[in-house]
């Protein structure tokens, strides 16, 4: 569709906003996003199929296709429709608090009354929404699957997931973390090289697609910060309390990078749980959960 825009010589200033976030957190978002109707809410023929380590998910998609950045990809994909003709923009949008309004204000150019609603509502505290940003895992799914293929449960796959869920009640980030280690077995974590190798991939992406100054001329990076209406006012000094800039420093994430390195980047020590499954359970017959 972009490309018929300048073969057919139209008169279009384009403008393709991509969103980013760090490479660790794509990934692993990808590969819940690529499993998750293995067990829980797909259909019995799937239930077969079982789903990977992250840790081996990763190994297996950097050997075939290199765990490069979706964003980087874009870039390259676009350029060559848009090299010659001048006429079009990129914006990087990094993904964040305040996404609606730093969209409307910062990556759409000349939305004035769009870009002041959006920062209305969001100044607007009765409009707040409070959303934790849990992520999702397929821990559950991948014990519930051992325990299916090893014979120690016959209930249905999505059944066993939805036992193991309600071991924990869920209210914010920290207390996901916490249940992780505490409620079903030792983590297995990412091993130290695999680790150090990932985050200076992170950070390489980082640097390149949202720091680096030698950006190429026709991308724009939204920081959050200096975002410009058409009546020539900041939009952050819309905010009854400015956002701060969305794009993270090194240090911000390497450490952001470490909390995940011991929570979302590890796995469950799945042959532990089956292993001690009747320690963990009361019967299979038995509807209640410990």
């Amino acid at each position: 569709a972009y490309s018929n825009l300048l073969l057919n010589e139209l008169d279009y200033n384009v403008t393709i906003v991509f969103g980013y976030r760090p490479l660790y957190e794509y990934w692993t978002s990808w590969y819940y996003q690529t499993y998750r109707q293995f067990c829980g809410y797909a259909h019995e023929i799937v239930e077969s199929r079982r789903i990977p380590t992250l840790a081996n998910y990763l190994d297996q998609t950097n050997r075939t296709f290199g765990l490069v950045h979706p964003t980087q990809m874009g870039l390259n994909h676009f350029s060559v429709y848009f090299s010659s003709s001048g006429s079009s923009n990129f914006v990087i949008l990094p993904l964040g608090p305040n996404l609606i309004s730093r969209f409307l204000c910062e990556a759409v150019v000349g939305a004035t009354h769009a870009c002041q609603a959006a920062v209305s509502d969001a100044n607007d505290q009765e409009h707040q929404q409070v959303r934790y940003n849990l992520g999702h895992t397929l821990v559950y799914d991948r014990i519930a699957q051992a325990a299916r293929s090893q014979g120690v449960s016959h209930k249905s796959c999505k059944t066993l997931v939805e036992k193991l869920q309600s071991l924990t009640t869920v209210t914010n980030k920290t207390e996901q973390e916490k249940s992780w280690t505490n409620v079903f077995a030792p983590l297995v974590c990412l091993s130290p090289g695999k680790q150090a190798w990932f985050l200076q991939k992170t950070i390489q992406y980082h640097t390149e697609l949202v720091l680096s100054k030698s950006v190429r001329h026709n991308v724009r990076i939204v920081s959050g910060m200096d975002g410009v209406d058409t009546n020539g006012t900041s939009s952050s000094s819309l905010f009854v309390t400015p956002p701060a800039s969305s794009i993270m420093s090194i240090p911000d994430l390497t450490a952001q990078f470490q909390r995940a390195a011991n929570t979302t980047l590890c796995d469950v020590d799945v042959d532990f749980v089956v292993k001690n499954w009747s320690t963990l359970w009361i019967k299979d017959n038995d509807n209640h959960t410990r």
